[in-house]
């Protein structure tokens, strides 16, 4: 699963570029917008034409439809556990959404030891600092909890900040030119970022010797 709060316009470079990347892997993860708690400061319904033109209809809609979005989720993490799989959550925001799923897949699987097959992918002190407080004690005490680099700075996840040519230049003109055009309305090329894309190269194992920054990332996807 990969989730979006929206509450930076980044998320709309980082939910194309996630789409991108997935695609080369041929994977289909559950994708989420609008993960912040209701109430919450960072919750947002200002995502909708970046979704959609990365994802068709193929994304789910917690800031508009919470309560469905979050069965969705739940009968697909059920699905992938029953089966004998682990979920991994590669969280792109705060982690409200997460948690609201875990509470109904352990309602609905009392004996099952969540921590053991529920993995939570986190780069962002920011993201979890402004995750409610019950909800991070929730995930802490019954998930796995990955922590990797900040995908903001210069460490050991890959650099996909800062304007890159190359990069503008195949994304135009790649096979999700459509998206990246709507990315770029929402949030010029000149401000590239999709830092929290990260969690998912993560997620599929993708270190900084595939993929080190913005225009590896051009070379592995668009080309």
């Amino acid at each position: 699963m990969v989730t979006y709060d929206f509450a930076r316009l980044d998320d709309a470079h980082a939910t194309v570029a996630t789409h991108e990347h997935v695609t080369t892997c041929d994977v289909a993860p559950i994708v989420v917008a609008g993960t912040a708690a209701p109430g919450s400061a960072w919750f947002t319904h200002e995502y909708d034409e970046a979704m959609s033109a990365a994802w068709g209809t193929g994304w789910l809609d917690a800031g508009d439809n919470r309560s469905s979005a979050v069965t969705e989720a739940t009968n697909q993490w059920l699905a992938t556990i029953d089966a004998g799989g682990d979920v991994w959550i590669a969280e792109g925001g705060v982690s409200d959404f997460t948690a609201a799923v875990l509470v109904e897949v352990r309602a609905q699987r009392p004996t099952l030891d969540s921590s053991a097959v529920v993995h939570v992918i986190r780069h962002s002190s920011r993201n979890w600092d402004a995750t409610q407080p019950a909800d991070r004690q929730l995930i802490e005490a019954h998930t796995d909890i990955v922590d990797i680099d900040d995908g903001n700075l210069l460490n050991d996840t890959a650099d996909l900040q800062g304007p890159s040519n190359i990069f503008e230049q195949l994304a135009l003109a790649g096979p999700s030119a459509d998206a990246w055009t709507t990315a770029f309305e929402l949030m010029p090329a000149s401000e590239l970022d999709f830092s929290d894309t990260v969690t998912v190269l993560h997620a599929l194992g993708v270190g900084i010797d595939v993929i080190a920054d913005a225009d590896d990332f051009a070379a592995v996807t668009m080309t």
